[in-house]
């Protein structure tokens, strides 16, 4: 799928919402390469995937999360963002470099997509939450599973990527991770599922390698 991001008109100034992802590629006839042949990133497949949430369970994609996932790990900090909707107090803001200092720079035209982002937490909710998956409190075992398993292209050549996160190996031990930015924040998870390892860097600003940061932590972890 066209990422919708390149979508979007230089003079746009609304935020885009996931339903206006979905109109965007209902004017579509092409997509990047045959499904099957190849693998490319999908900011627009995480926000169709939150309507088809939306569309099965009959709640908001924000009202999902907030009931299946963040009442029930006891994410009390949690919360996805719906702008005049739902508080976030005591947050950090957004900064980025502009040759003089750092200015706040927190929203962007895509902070109202949901699907892919969004979603304002702490590090202890993140430790709820990273905990979980060694459970089947949220998910069953075997999905889970495939969850960590990296999808195969038509011809078996894996891609290195299964549901939502990155799927490799990192000196000799099974990694899974991803990274997330937008504006003013880089961030990045790394867990080590064998290890009971996972090493999360959150940061709200737009300079660094937050996965340099944490690689460098695993090194020193594994006495690389």
């Amino acid at each position: 799928l066209v990422d919708y991001e390149s979508l979007i008109q230089n003079d746009a100034t609304e935020q885009v919402s996931d339903m206006d992802v979905y109109n965007m590629m209902t004017g579509l006839d092409s997509t990047y390469f045959t499904s099957g042949t190849d693998y490319r990133y999908s900011n627009t497949g995480y926000a169709l995937l939150a309507m088809i949430v939306e569309e099965k369970s009959g709640f908001t994609f924000a009202e999902f999360l907030e009931e299946n996932i963040f009442l029930p790990l006891g994410m009390n900090n949690s919360v996805a963002h719906q702008n005049g909707i739902s508080t976030v107090s005591n947050r950090a803001y957004g900064y980025s470099h502009n040759g003089n200092g750092f200015r706040r720079d927190d929203q962007s035209l895509t902070s109202a997509v949901l699907g892919d982002g969004g979603i304002y937490t702490s590090l202890n909710n993140m430790f709820h939450w990273d905990q979980s998956l060694y459970t089947d409190t949220l998910v069953p075992f075997e999905i889970l599973s495939e969850a960590f398993t990296s999808g195969e292209l038509s011809n078996g050549e894996k891609i290195g990527y299964g549901f939502g996160w990155r799927v490799d190996s990192y000196f000799y031990r099974d990694r899974v991770h991803h990274t997330g930015s937008t504006r003013g924040f880089r961030n990045v998870l790394m867990r080590f599922p064998n290890q009971h390892i996972s090493i999360l860097i959150l940061t709200n600003r737009n300079s660094g390698s937050p996965i340099n940061i944490a690689e460098k932590i695993a090194d020193y972890l594994f006495n690389a």
